[in-house]
């Protein structure tokens, strides 16, 4: 490519062959060393933005990238879809404040809010609990990736 140039030997090229001692060596090369540096970091970000081109909120993809970050070993990590269940109510909300015994004992929960018709998420990280993560961070590197209609939830298994 025309950018992959090792900028401290083109410079010791560039000298005339009569300069090209040790020591006017080290003194070009000391020159050029901040844009070394800088040609480094531009090929080091340019591997960073073609990884992220490379991968985006399919499933597939994001497993990939977290499994990439959290578990390159094992790659344990999935990505599972939302349960969408029906509501199913066996009084209703009427009934149950009209009767207040029907609210005292019979609370039992089927189903969490999140695994409910439209409330339900989009898809479950499945994480296993021997690796340690940052749910902050886990977080951001979703919302980067997935679709911004899409909702999910972060399970430790």
């Amino acid at each position: 490519m025309w950018f992959d140039v090792d900028v401290r030997k083109l410079a010791v090229q560039l000298l005339p062959t009569f300069l090209r001692g040790a020591t006017m060596q080290a003194f070009v090369k000391a020159l050029v060393k901040p844009v070394a540096d800088v040609h480094y970091q531009f090929t080091m970000k340019r591997k960073d933005n073609l990884y992220i081109m490379a991968h985006n909120g399919q499933k597939c993809y994001l497993r990939a990238v977290l499994n990439d970050k959290y578990d390159f070993d094992q790659r344990r990590i999935q990505i599972d879809d939302g349960n969408l269940f029906d509501a199913e109510y066996i009084y209703t909300d009427a009934e149950i404040d009209a009767n207040p015994f029907l609210a005292k004992y019979l609370t039992l929960v089927i189903y969490q809010d999140g695994d409910l018709g439209d409330t339900a998420v989009d898809f479950y990280v499945r994480v296993p609990e021997d690796i340690y993560y940052n749910e902050y961070e886990m977080k951001y590197l979703i919302d980067f990736y997935k679709l911004a209609s899409k909702r999910y939830k972060i399970v430790t298994l």
